[in-house]
């Protein structure tokens, strides 16, 4: 199981968490992977350069887009990490953006597109973000 797919299945436990019926993209997926890629190296969480995604959203596919973003808490760097971590570090993700109205807002809105990943840092702490877009 990837990262990705991990924080999707969990998601789909969340009944209200209409951002995972969307159906996956490709270039949303990486942009998800290289934000996320982005806070892990700088071990910050955040939606750094966000209207950057948002103007190549608009420009390649004519979108309207949203981000959450999430970290997890700080724990041993696993080399390979097994499915049940992934989905425990997965439900983390999703019990943060739970208790955040923001968050919860665009997780529960109908989207046409969405990308996400999650990414583990070498302190142990993961990132994750979902794009969505319609």
């Amino acid at each position: 199981m990837s990262p990705s797919d991990a924080l999707f299945e969990i998601g789909l436990t969340y009944k209200a968490a209409k951002i995972c019926l969307a159906d996956p993209h490709i270039l949303l997926s990486q942009l998800s992977t290289e934000h996320c890629q982005y806070m892990a190296g700088h071990h910050q969480l955040g939606h750094q350069n966000f209207n950057e995604r948002y103007k190549i959203c608009r420009e390649k596919l004519g979108l309207n887009c949203a981000e959450i973003a999430a970290m997890s808490w700080r724990s041993d760097y696993v080399e390979n990490p097994q499915d049940e971590f992934l989905l425990s570090v997965a439900r983390q993700m999703w019990d943060s953006w739970r208790q955040s109205r923001e968050h919860w807002n665009i997780a529960t809105e109908e989207w046409k597109f969405v990308g996400g990943d999650m990414i583990q840092a070498k302190d142990g702490t993961w990132y994750a973000s979902i794009l969505s877009g319609k």
